[in-house]
């Protein structure tokens, strides 16, 4: 009985590492957003991209003789370049003291920050973008619009939905999606490279202004974007854990690591792989856990 019991524990955790291996490959290896974000902005369409600037620091010995603080048009957004999840560090700066302010609180933590514009178009989305690496098309899973329940200050909303994250109320528009706009955002996404799942956080004036193209991406998120309609108002009690939608999303990533293996062949998938966790965060790899035990819950 003994015997049974540990092989039966060994079999399920080499299933789990294997699976793990599977999703964390859905990207080619690459499958989280530490440094890259700033990258995916520079990769985008003007007419998508909001102007943004990188401040690098290594010391607080720089903060005092940081040019480019005097060059920002205040006000803009400053938010690390690594990911910090549910918006966290995610802030408003008016002008340079609340700009050093903030570079110095955050000094132990982050070495790039991105200081982009401030966009005052009022409604925030989140699209869910998806192609398997065999096809030639990808195209949009889902829209959500992020309607905050709380404020951070007076005069800027900080949206967060996710593991640990409800700062907002979520409503699912993805019945709206057509082929034009998953087109748009299709060819928008195929400027970047390995990037088969991923979510973007837009801003446009309405629903309609974002299926025709107007919208500006705010960041996106790699393998870590959730599909937020797992985190919609239900009212059945069947519907409300909405495990179909997390179920979905893992799975799906899960075909798409097994695809790069038979496009790249192992040993890219594990040069990025190796590539990854020596940038990765602490925080981050908590982050992918809890976004495991939600799916699995």
């Amino acid at each position: 009985m003994l015997n049974y019991v540990l092989w039966s524990i060994l079999f399920l955790f080499i299933f789990f590492l294997i699976v793990l291996y599977l999703f964390l490959s859905a990207n080619n290896g690459i499958f989280h957003d530490g440094g890259l974000k700033a990258y995916y902005l520079g990769l985008l369409p003007p007419k998508y991209s909001l102007p943004y600037k990188i401040i690098t620091i290594d010391n607080s010995s720089q903060l005092q003789q940081l040019p480019i603080l005097e060059e920002l048009k205040y006000p803009v957004v400053f938010k690390p370049d690594d990911s910090s999840g549910g918006g966290q560090d995610v802030e408003l700066i008016k002008n340079k003291k609340m700009a050093l302010d903030y570079l110095k609180n955050i000094l132990s933590k982050y070495k790039k920050i991105i200081a982009q514009e401030y966009c005052q178009v009022p409604k925030e989305y989140s699209i869910l973008y998806e192609k398997h690496p065999l096809a030639n098309q990808g195209k949009v899973i889902s829209i959500t619009e992020k309607i905050p329940v709380r404020s951070k200050t007076n005069d800027f909303t900080v949206y967060s939905v996710g593991i640990g994250n409800r700062h907002s109320d979520v409503v699912d528009h993805s019945k709206m999606i057509t082929p034009f706009f998953s087109q748009c955002i299709d060819l928008m996404t195929k400027r970047i490279p390995n990037l088969y799942a991923g979510r973007y956080d837009v801003k446009a004036d309405s629903l309609v202004s974002l299926l025709r193209g107007d919208f500006y991406v705010l960041e996106l998120n790699n393998l870590q974007g959730l599909d937020l309609r797992a985190f919609t108002k239900t009212t059945s009690l069947f519907d409300r854990c909405n495990w179909w939608v997390q179920l979905r999303w893992l799975s799906q990533r899960i075909c798409f690591g097994f695809e790069n293996h038979l496009i790249h062949g192992p040993f890219t998938i594990w040069l990025n792989l190796y590539r990854q966790f020596k940038t990765i965060s602490p925080y981050e790899v908590g982050y992918i856990m809890n976004i495991f035990r939600s799916c699995l819950r």
